[in-house]
């Protein structure tokens, strides 16, 4: 663990070039120790220099907002943006497009937004700016809506088709990693709905019923979904459903049932996340309160990550720097880590024989306290992960040739 924000929030990574930043934006329906009723929009800088501070990440900028967040995505770098747009799903149904340069220069909350949506007509859930084309975003919400927008032009949404009767209330989007035109979303009806824009229809479903799934058929609510980094047919869905927390790993090759499902979850799944630069990598979060880390490809649990006293609700790794990654739960954190660790490592231990200490004291709730801090994991990879293996072999000759 290399630092913490003390926010119970949303959050997003930057993507341009500067060192890695971060949005967090105020979630809907929590709230914090103090009671708060405040919604902001925060950015916070990692400064990998310093991780031993226990005060957490100070803002770096921050503006009030109307509304709290359920989603935010951060994309749209360019040459001339070089900090691109933050997008935020409100929990009023609006769509609100940030300037994280403006954010950062203190400006006030007008200068710093730069549209309002309001095109979703119930709560939107599930934001993704398109990898291969960065000026399209897709939302997704309830009343099965799902908008695509041209961030050129970002008062003229469309629709990717005719709406799904296997869709509801939509959890989740995800554009695909390698063809440009595919899009998933995922929902509470349990069906996982991928969608041609060229075709401007659904093209599968998919579902996964579990092994208790009887003659009626039901289904199991899907939280999120996310596509391979490598390969255009695979992705993976989670379940939320606390009877059955299992991630299924589809290929829609041969989409009649799942190729892998993946099980360690005691309950249901709230989130999962491919790493990018290496597909032998995925994270996933849950009301379990842990962060799991999994190879996808050999269906192996790798370990566990962290554990907070609430639900888990976000993960997602860092898109310029594929080791760090952060986690967002119930309990007021946003953790970051390393997956190569850190000097942390022994401030938790030191921490932990405290906390023991006090449990052994007069103090009758001492021991209250010590047993509702979760206990540090130890997490760590049996091989390098992929941006660390060599990409060339390399040997010399005779005669000082290098082959």
């Amino acid at each position: 663990k290399l630092n913490e924000i003390h926010r119970t929030a949303t959050f997003a990574w930057g993507p341009g070039q500067q060192p890695p930043i971060i949005a967090a934006g105020t979630v809907s329906g929590a709230l914090d120790d103090s009671f708060s009723n405040a919604s902001e929009l925060e950015l916070f800088q990692l400064d990998l220099t310093n991780t031993q501070s226990g005060q957490g990440l100070a803002s770096a900028g921050k503006v009030s907002t109307n509304s709290r967040f359920n989603t935010l995505a951060w994309g749209h770098a360019t040459p001339e943006k070089p900090f691109g747009v933050i997008v935020g799903g409100m929990e009023s149904g609006e769509l609100e497009l940030w300037d994280p340069s403006a954010i950062l220069d203190n400006q006030s909350s007008d200068a710093c937004l730069i549209s309002r949506n309001s095109t979703h007509t119930g709560t939107l859930r599930g934001l993704d700016f398109s990898p291969l084309q960065s000026n399209l975003l897709a939302s997704a919400g309830s009343n099965n809506e799902v908008y695509i927008w041209d961030l050129s032009t970002p008062n003229k949404p469309y629709t990717p088709g005719a709406r799904s009767n296997k869709l509801d209330d939509i959890t989740s989007v995800a554009w695909n990693n390698q063809v440009a035109h595919i899009l998933a979303t995922s929902s509470t009806t349990g069906y996982t709905v991928v969608w041609d824009l060229r075709s401007r229809k659904e093209v599968m479903s998919l579902a996964y019923g579990g092994q208790n799934s009887g003659s009626g058929g039901s289904r199991r609510g899907t939280s999120s979904v996310s596509w391979h980094p490598d390969v255009a047919t695979q992705l993976v869905a989670a379940s939320e459903d606390d009877s059955s927390p299992v991630i299924t790993l589809w290929d829609l090759r041969h989409a009649h049932s799942p190729e892998k499902t993946l099980t360690g979850h005691q309950k249901g799944v709230m989130g999962v996340s491919w790493c990018r630069q290496d597909a032998d990598l995925l994270m996933s979060c849950s009301k379990d309160c842990k962060t799991l880390c999994w190879n996808p490809r050999s269906g192996e649990l790798l370990g566990e990550l962290s554990q907070s006293t609430n639900w888990t609700f976000q993960a997602e790794w860092c898109p310029r720097n594929p080791d760090l990654l952060a986690s967002a739960s119930f309990d007021g954190k946003i953790n970051v880590f390393s997956l190569q660790g850190s000097s942390n490592d022994e401030t938790a231990a030191s921490s932990e024989e405290q906390q023991q200490q006090q449990a052994t004291s007069d103090d009758p709730f001492a021991g209250i306290s010590a047993a509702a801090t979760p206990q540090t994991p130890s997490f760590a990879l049996k091989q390098p992960p992929k941006w660390l293996r060599k990409p060339v072999g390399a040997s010399f000759g005779f005669g000082g040739k290098l082959v």
